[in-house]
């Protein structure tokens, strides 16, 4: 039996922050779902407050790949898992390389070399993030 007292730093999945945390992360993917899909279509050049957003929204990403390797999980035994190599172990096997990719931050790129290079194919890898929505 895993002592839950005993788990250091280690965000359990019944927790008010883990659970406000999830909610804003869900935000974010809605935001991810609606305006990336209208951006790519319509518009050919970003403003500023746009970059800025989206690069407050790629960080918000980044923070949570930190967070869910400190996220304990449920086992199907019903005991809650909080070793962290077990957590990481899940964690790599599952969301992790999806996380990583759809967090690039390409729209720096967009700014750094200007409309001469596209970027929609990269831009839609942000669309991979819409798999996480229950």
């Amino acid at each position: 039996m895993i002592d839950i007292s005993q788990a250091r730093c280690v965000f359990l999945p019944d927790s008010i922050f883990k659970r406000r945390w999830n909610l804003f992360i869900a935000v974010l993917l809605i935001y991810t779902g609606i305006f990336v899909p209208l951006r790519i279509a319509f518009y050919d050049k970003v403003d500023l407050w746009v970059i800025i957003v989206e690069c407050f929204v790629d960080l918000s990403f980044l923070l949570d790949i930190v967070f869910s390797f400190t996220s304990a999980f449920d086992r199907r035994d019903g005991q809650v898992e909080t070793r962290h190599r077990k957590i990481a172990n899940r964690y790599f096997k599952g969301w992790f390389f999806i996380d990583l990719i759809s967090t690039l931050p390409t729209q720096l790129l967009e700014v750094e070399w200007g409309s001469d290079v596209d970027f929609e194919d990269a831009t839609n890898v942000k669309l991979m993030r819409l798999a996480r929505i229950p």
